[in-house]
């Protein structure tokens, strides 16, 4: 015999049965879950790691859409395994797997190579079968271009989905040309959403006094605070940190295209007291500053390439007790300042060699004669640039470990024999600052190559183990094309040497952009030490759109739990 009670809680059960499952459909009405098919790839050539970028950039861009959540990846691919199906889909086949993962659309597409075309075809895919299915085409001359012709996809499909526009299906010559204030739309929502301070406050709200941006390998928090500058509208390519005008106060120094700006914070006040501008006869990648010649003033370092960025014209800056002068011009030399640590700051230095810049050994350079000219040879293996070495005892054995970043973007490491005791396996780094490779007919494209990022040794005050601090942008295709690069996000990350090799002790969380370049110092002259990150939001090179970036300076504090007994 059924108790009263169980029968009063059948009946609830029932009465609230069907509300709970008309709330559900309700709440789950508004959002389009959509499920994107790695595209066909058609070449002759392994373009998986194309394939992966092309559904990371749409996962990006479509996720950003109100109302629409892509699914994951792997639930796509196990439901493709469960069909049965590999290579190119069918609507019909779409529809089964938009069915089985309970998918409003599926996205299908291919991507064809003929020579120097890329033929981009897409299809999203109304799994009721309600809607006409929506075709997309862009076309590109090179594999370069396809990372921007997937971004203009991803702004029609979004408009599709949204019902905001209407999608074109038509051949290209019958397609309308995208006019140029849509670019410009898109990059202002692009950079709505790559707004750093907006990232930063989504840290823990439980951590007391702790950084919403640096996290220990315990997902502990390891800084204090933070400060963001006003943007620059102008493409910022280094950073460095010094007293470069005998004031007493450490001064930013940061570069551009074609100028070099110093700036200084005093009682909380960040302004720019000088700017070096040069012509369009020099392109500045790099900048160091340290007091190489010892006359108590600190020099400005400033590697620079010539108009057709194949050759080298850097140059050196002083301060003369009224305005920053050169005192060397027209150098032949890429300049890094690394800091041994035992014998204090030096300056190394590296010859052009215009086909392979990871080519020619690295000196160690001293002033002499109103130059700087080499000393030492530095104890290295070969197949390194200048502009990503940094040097320090990170195995504290008295040793000086060269710490680099290869032109594959893996760290390597070796010791003060110049052997090689580790290499990574992992890509890191990733520089959008290139060279182009000497033509060989009249006719040719400039060939890029690019610089490796600069990695730092540094170690904090109360920690005994010197930390290898490093950026680590990421690249919609793996950084594996020659001639674009495209990044979705970026992060510093900390390592130390465990020996055996290096171990994650800390990193930043990822921020929407990328990392040009960093400094650790007390760039606010507050008595305490820095991370201060060079980050770019927006390059610019998009049609009638404007550089933007930012500098984010966080405060290097080690919690309690690390610090050294």
């Amino acid at each position: 015999m059924i108790s009263n009670k169980c029968l009063v809680g059948r009946i609830v059960l029932m009465v609230l049965l069907p509300m709970v499952i008309l709330v559900s459909s309700a709440s789950g009405a508004d959002v389009k879950r959509v499920a994107l098919i790695p595209f066909k790839i058609n070449a002759k050539e392994d373009l998986s790691y194309l394939r992966d970028g092309i559904n990371d950039m749409l996962t990006t861009r479509l996720s950003q859409t109100e109302g629409v959540t892509v699914i994951q990846r792997d639930e796509v691919e196990q439901a493709l395994d469960a069909a049965g199906l590999s290579g190119a889909v069918t609507e019909a086949e779409a529809r089964g797997i938009g069915s089985r993962l309970g998918a409003a659309f599926v996205m299908i597409g291919s991507l064809t190579v003929l020579k120097n075309n890329v033929s981009i075809d897409a299809k999203m895919v109304d799994t009721a079968g309600q809607r006409p299915t929506m075709a997309f085409f862009e076309q590109a001359d090179s594999l370069g271009g396809v990372i921007t012709k997937i971004n203009t996809m991803a702004s029609q499909i979004n408009a599709g989905l949204s019902g905001q526009a209407a999608v074109a299906t038509a051949a290209p010559a019958q397609r309308r040309a995208e006019q140029p204030a849509s670019r410009e739309q898109e990059a202002q929502e692009l950079d709505r959403h790559a707004h750093p301070e907006k990232l930063l406050k989504q840290g823990r709200p439980d951590a007391e006094g702790g950084s919403p941006f640096i996290m220990s390998g315990q997902g502990q928090i390891s800084g204090a605070s933070y400060w963001k500058s006003p943007g620059f509208k102008q493409p910022l390519h280094g950073i460095a940190l010094g007293d470069v005008n005998g004031d007493g106060n450490i001064e930013t120094v940061l570069i551009s295209d074609h100028s070099a700006m110093i700036y200084s914070n005093v009682s909380r006040r960040f302004f720019k007291i000088a700017e070096i501008a040069e012509g369009d006869s020099h392109n500045l990648i790099g900048v160091d500053v340290a007091d190489i010649n010892d006359n108590g003033r600190a020099e400005i370092f400033v590697t620079s390439l010539t108009a057709t960025r194949q050759g080298l014209n850097s140059y050196v800056l002083e301060f003369d007790g009224k305005k920053f002068v050169k005192i060397v011009e027209n150098s032949r030399w890429y300049y890094r300042v690394v800091d041994p640590s035992a014998r204090g700051k030096i300056l190394v230095g590296q010859s052009h060699r215009k086909t392979d810049v990871f080519a020619g050994g690295l000196q160690e350079l001293s002033w002499q004669g109103g130059d700087y000219i080499p000393r030492d040879a530095l104890a290295a293996p070969g197949g390194l640039n200048a502009m990503g070495i940094a040097m320090g005892d990170i195995a504290r054995d008295r040793q000086e470990y060269v710490v680099a970043f290869k032109s594959n973007d893996r760290i390597q490491i070796s010791d003060g024999a110049g052997k090689v005791v580790w290499t990574g396996s992992d890509r890191l780094g990733g520089s959008n600052l290139f060279y182009y490779l000497p033509m060989q007919d009249r006719g040719d494209v400039g060939t890029r190559r690019y610089y490796p990022m600069r990695p730092l040794v540094r170690q904090l005050p109360g920690d005994e183990n010197p930390e290898v601090i490093v950026a680590h942008n990421f690249e919609v295709a793996g950084m594996k094309l020659e001639q674009f690069r495209q990044f979705t996000g970026g992060q510093i990350e900390a390592f130390v040497w465990d020996g055996m090799g290096l171990a994650n002790k800390w990193r930043t969380r990822k921020l929407t952009g990328f990392i040009r370049d960093f400094a650790v110092g007390d760039y606010d002259n507050d008595g305490g030490e820095e991370l201060i990150i060079v980050l770019i939001q927006r390059t610019g090179d998009t049609i009638l759109t404007t550089p933007k970036g930012n500098l984010v300076a966080y405060d290097m504090v080690l919690p309690e739990s690390e610090k050294t007994e």
